[in-house]
């Protein structure tokens, strides 16, 4: 995780399988755990938020230009 003034950031290093051949991908989740309270903050919710943002990006990534660039391509 990174941190600046905006708050706390997850940074995922993503290997991926396309038609392209494999990928490997450098996603940023800019407070993307930020709706999680101390109390609900369990790690099968951060999972799960995750998860679902990894997901998400990576469906729009090719269509939405704002989600294209939570990521870059490191390799492939």
């Amino acid at each position: 995780m990174t941190s600046d003034e905006s708050g706390a950031s997850l940074v995922l290093d993503i290997d991926a399988r396309s038609e392209q051949g494999r990928q490997r991908w450098r996603l940023t989740l800019d407070r993307a755990l930020a709706d999680l309270t101390d109390e609900q903050a369990s790690l099968e919710s951060a999972a799960l938020i995750v998860r679902a943002n990894v997901e998400e990006w990576w469906h729009l990534k090719d269509v939405e230009p704002h989600t294209g660039r939570m990521a870059v391509l490191v390799e492939g």
